[in-house]
């Protein structure tokens, strides 16, 4: 009877071990789902994105590195820095 105690009480703990091993491998797969669902997207290629400013003449937006500036305002063409300054 003993003997049979013995091999109850193994099986039960292997079988125990087997849960707790799946158990582990799920909420570790959730968490590694849940870390990359928070994490913030990657920036577009080409790297940080550009500033998109209004014309103080006619209000039109453009990328700053296109735009023309004068006297700390930023214009989208010579012409219309000109007609400003009139």
């Amino acid at each position: 009877m003993g003997k049979l105690l013995s091999w109850i009480a193994i099986i039960a703990l292997v079988y125990a071990g087997m849960r707790l091993f799946v158990v582990l491998k799920r909420k570790s797969r959730l968490a590694g789902a849940r870390r990359a669902a928070a994490r913030p997207a990657s920036p577009p290629p080409g790297g940080a994105p550009e500033r998109i400013l209004p014309c103080d003449h006619c209000g039109v937006h453009m990328p700053a590195s296109d735009m023309v500036i004068a006297d700390g305002r930023h214009f989208c063409s010579p012409e219309h820095r000109d007609a400003f300054r009139r």
